[in-house]
């Protein structure tokens, strides 16, 4: 994780919102920990999974999620929250087995955020991409890259 935040590179951690013992763990504070020493901004996206057609039996499933990430493009794309005009089934039982796969609406939003970051000019997967092979290192410690011209 220190690689890939001190390259400028993203991070995201997912859990359902209701995951309290989780959210609040160890596990979590030391990520936040990790992306505040590299000076990285910090972003909550909360988001229904009803906005992103999550159903069960043919009823949309208000399933809450909560993405921890320092992409703010992730966070602006995912948060969408229930407007209430539409009955939920309840997120039990077998339906909250089910939820535990994303639904295809919600993966194309991750892909388009991630899209998005690639190609903007700070985080171009060719900039990216350069970065690593010019500070790469191989396994005798030699900089495989630094009497080469790209």
């Amino acid at each position: 994780m220190d690689t890939v935040l001190s390259s400028g590179g993203d991070v995201a951690w997912e859990w359902p919102a209701s995951a309290h013992a989780g959210w609040s763990s160890k596990a979590i504070r030391k990520l936040l920990k990790k992306m505040r020493y590299h000076k990285r901004d910090v972003f909550w996206a909360r988001f229904d999974g009803c906005c992103y057609g999550l159903e069960w039996k043919g009823l949309p499933l208000r399933k809450r999620w909560l993405v921890l990430t320092t992409s703010r493009e992730l966070w602006m794309t995912l948060c969408r929250r229930c407007d209430e005009s539409h009955q939920h089934a309840e997120c039990r039982g077998e339906a909250a087995q089910a939820s535990a796969y994303y639904p295809p609406k919600m993966c194309k939003a991750v892909v388009k955020a991630l899209e998005h970051a690639w190609t903007t000019d700070a985080y171009s997967l060719e900039k990216m991409t350069e970065k690593f092979l010019l500070n790469y290192v191989d396994a005798e410690g030699y900089n495989t890259t630094s009497s080469r011209t790209l």
